[in-house]
């Protein structure tokens, strides 16, 4: 669960509606630390081939479709998920390694060997 401001989130709801977008393969939502709000929605995707998605307009689609504090903040596309050994995605690693990052990114840390590009929900560039 993510505990946004004593909301608690679940990062699974977030994923399905993202992933419900005809250019997202997949997703994960997780935690990012907040000194106000405790913590932050944030998320990571995985595009479908062939595919893009302007930050901005995934964001606007997924404000049709969650509540307002349900919408990632800070958004970050991957070439893939970090995953246990069983397939689970691993939020906390997402968590540990976009954390480190600061705000608005234009190439993040790369996850499982992959890249990253990220964007925060204000729309600014680093």
């Amino acid at each position: 669960m993510i505990n946004r401001g004593g909301e608690k989130i679940s990062p699974a709801e977030i994923d399905g509606v993202l992933r419900e977008h005809p250019a997202v393969a997949d997703a994960a939502a997780f935690a990012l630390p907040d000194a106000r709000l405790g913590h932050e929605v944030a998320a990571a995707i995985v595009l479908r081939d062939e595919h893009a998605i302007d930050e901005r307009a995934l964001r606007g689609w997924a404000a049709g479709r969650l509540s307002p504090h349900k919408i990632p903040r800070r958004i970050w596309i991957v070439d893939e998920l970090p995953r246990t050994g069983s397939g689970k995605v691993q939020r906390a690693e997402l968590a540990r390694r976009f954390s480190s990052t600061g705000a608005a990114l234009e190439r993040g840390p790369a996850l499982s060997g992959g890249s990253a590009q990220g964007h925060d929900g204000e729309g600014a560039g680093a």
